[in-house]
């Protein structure tokens, strides 16, 4: 039926060649809208009469050997694909996403376990109703019709299709959030997309690869915003930040699955792993940007709660930091990789400011983090990071009067570059810029308060100034003055 609409449509092209692709949009569209209707019919009939079918033995990911309605979807979309119809494709894939949520509908499961909080876990895990099965088997059916897609559009090195799926899979979870539906009933989407990141890194699709960070990082904004769970009813977030243990009788393991769910972004880290085994600069950079955009959004959410917002903040910023230090061990790096910045003085600063749950673990991070770059690889991005820290440091050394956390920052600060003086006095050939920058950050800081006449004020001079005179003249440039210039004068 499609080749002799297709065979009559062609035809016309000699005749009327600018009205081409409208007609062949609009015979594609109604033949795509048929066979969905077929199979809206076929899958209802069978969920109908048994609920519990299995769909992989019924509609195998890409065999296509019978003339099923699924079938047909599936040898339409080859069709198009192959034959550059890219508008039809396109309408493939929404039109059988948009069908994919009708059939979904909405769960009210989340209502009725949120009201029954000693209904046995089992049960709450499962599904309560009918739900979580049957939202399974029909994305295993629509997952098939796009594994096709995915397939071709790889054999064709088409981007823009391969693209279009990230989209695809976002209209899901956009139906999903607004519903405040599980998360865990989307497993088996998880699963394809799994099977799709693969594809692309089997195939080198590196820009293919990076919108689907990108559409990862968007993903945990959409339900952090919509579909978050009470943070009280997640009970190792408070084990998290020292809190003891909660009986177990008031653990919602529903709520604390989704909140697992949501606070995830292993398939965003484990794209990083990937790009550095195959030296992708351009993915890692991406990597990188959609983490730290994740951090800056995440921290000024007003819809979560406090230990929320510290946990993912945490988990970013370690996660920023172990992947930065792994690129930069890998055989590939070299000094013009370009590589963005992950810890901000002045972000971390507002942290301290705000007197949040994290700043104190995103500080300890942040020295961490500057300690083993310098004994790693020593370089220009070490020198910038090592003012970055000492920026943190000035911005406290201005408050140390107002309250003890900007006392206790300060110190950190100054500690973390005196550990980094008795390293680098080590091996002064290699790390003698370093040496010099160090001096002047601890000058820096020691200089930058606004008054000098209080008691938090000396000891800290004191305390620099007995640092700074442990510095070796003879490891310092032409002498043991500082080049450090008081801006404030």
């Amino acid at each position: 039926m499609y080749m002799v609409a297709m065979l009559f449509f062609t035809s016309l092209l000699s005749l009327f060649p600018a009205s081409y692709n409208i007609l062949i949009s609009s015979t594609s569209l109604q033949i795509i809208q048929h066979e969905l209707k077929k199979l809206d019919d076929s899958v209802m009939s069978s969920l109908t009469h048994n609920k519990n079918v299995y769909f992989r033995e019924t509609y195998p990911l890409y065999d296509i050997d019978e003339n099923t309605p699924i079938d047909i979807l599936k040898r339409l979309a080859q069709t198009f694909i192959k034959e550059n119809d890219i508008n039809a494709a396109k309408f493939l894939l929404f039109f059988s996403c948009d069908h994919l949520i009708k059939w979904i509908g909405t769960s009210n499961d989340r209502n009725i376990v949120n009201a029954n909080p000693n209904m046995p876990t089992g049960r709450k895990i499962a599904g309560v109703s009918d739900d979580r099965n049957i939202i399974g088997t029909k994305i295993n059916i629509i997952t098939s019709i796009w594994h096709v897609i995915a397939i071709e559009s790889i054999a064709q090195k088409n981007i823009e299709l391969l693209s279009s799926l990230w989209n695809t899979f976002f209209q899901l979870h956009t139906h999903f959030a607004k519903n405040k539906m599980y998360l865990l009933y989307l497993e088996n989407l998880d699963s394809f997309e799994n099977q799709y990141i693969s594809l692309l890194q089997q195939n080198n699709m590196s820009s293919v690869l990076a919108l689907g960070v990108k559409y990862k990082g968007d993903t945990m904004k959409l339900h952090l915003t919509e579909n978050c769970p009470n943070e009280n009813y997640i009970n190792d977030l408070g084990m998290f930040f020292g809190e003891p243990y909660v009986n177990e009788e008031v653990h919602n393991i529903a709520e604390n699955i989704e909140w697992d769910k949501i606070s995830s972004f292993w398939t965003i880290t484990e794209n990083i792993r990937y790009a550095i085994e195959a030296n992708d600069k351009y993915l890692i950079s991406e990597v990188f940007h959609t983490l730290r955009s994740l951090i800056d959004d995440i921290v000024r959410l007003d819809n979560i709660g406090v230990k929320q917002k510290g946990f993912m903040a945490i988990s970013l910023y370690d996660s920023c930091a172990y992947y930065y230090l792994k690129v930069i061990k890998s055989e590939n790096y070299n000094e013009d990789h370009f590589l963005p910045e992950i810890f901000k003085g002045s972000a971390v600063g507002s942290y301290v400011n705000e007197d949040t749950i994290f700043y104190k673990r995103v500080i300890s991070a942040f020295s961490d983090f500057v300690i083993n770059l310098c004994m790693l690889n020593f370089n220009h991005k070490a020198m910038m990071y090592i003012n970055s820290l000492g920026s943190l440091g000035r911005y406290c050394r201005e408050k140390i009067n107002i309250d003890k956390r900007y006392i206790d920052t300060c110190y950190l600060v100054i500690d973390t570059f005196k550990y980094l003086q008795t390293q680098f006095d080590t091996d002064i050939s290699k790390h003698q810029k370093g040496y010099v920058e160090l001096k002047q950050q601890i000058e820096s800081v020691r200089d930058w308060g606004k008054s000098h006449k209080n008691i938090a004020d000396k000891k800290l001079i004191k305390y620099c100034n007995d640092i700074i005179h442990t510095f070796k003249s003879e490891h310092l440039v032409k002498s043991s003055e500082s080049n450090y210039v008081n801006w404030r004068n």
